[in-house]
């Protein structure tokens, strides 16, 4: 029985080397000792992934998500199927799931922006990001205020307002330079 730190440890080092077969033979011996295992589940989709087949890769994505809403690479890999099944609301739903356990998460908050943006217009994309903006006072505010930018440079309506939301993200990432003068000797 392999622990579940030298599974992974095996399975990436394989996957990394090309010999997906055997990823996929150490998966489902994790998979057998642990079914519940979101990493195993979450990989094995990937592996089905990177063999071109998405539609064998949704099923353990989606249980890797079940038991763990915010795993990253799940979410990673399972919106992009969903976004070309036409299923935007669904995929919704997981940024949100994701988001009710990882509530200051920048990444998820721009995914939920773009799926709002498509399910429902800009102006929605807009609302939730200017909502983030004032709930999360230590959220990174350059990730938001890039993000408001792209929108409105794409709505093509603001573009004063673009470029003011991209001067605030530059000046979000900005970190103010000290110089201690007493350190140069002449």
């Amino acid at each position: 029985t392999l622990s579940s730190s030298s599974a992974a440890s095996d399975v990436y080092k394989r996957q990394n080397q090309g010999r997906l077969d055997e990823a996929d033979r150490l998966l489902a011996q994790a998979l057998a000792d642990w079914p519940d295992y979101s990493e195993a589940l979450s990989n094995r989709g990937y592996l089905a992934l990177l063999r071109g087949q998405p539609e064998q890769a949704a099923p353990d994505l989606e249980r890797a998500l079940e038991a763990t809403p915010a795993l990253t690479p799940a979410l990673t890999h399972l919106l992009p199927i969903y976004r070309q099944q036409g299923r935007d609301g669904d995929a919704l739903g997981l940024v949100e799931r994701a988001l009710a356990v990882k509530a200051d998460a920048i990444a998820l908050h721009d995914l939920k922006a773009q799926l709002l943006q498509a399910l429902e217009g800009p102006a929605a994309a807009l609302a939730h990001l200017d909502s983030v903006r004032t709930r999360f006072a230590g959220i990174d505010r350059a990730g938001i205020e890039s993000a408001r930018g792209q929108l409105l440079l794409a709505e093509g309506t603001d573009l004063p307002g673009s470029l003011a939301a991209f001067e605030a993200a530059i000046g979000a990432s900005a970190k103010p330079q000290v110089h201690d003068l007493s350190l140069i000797h002449i």
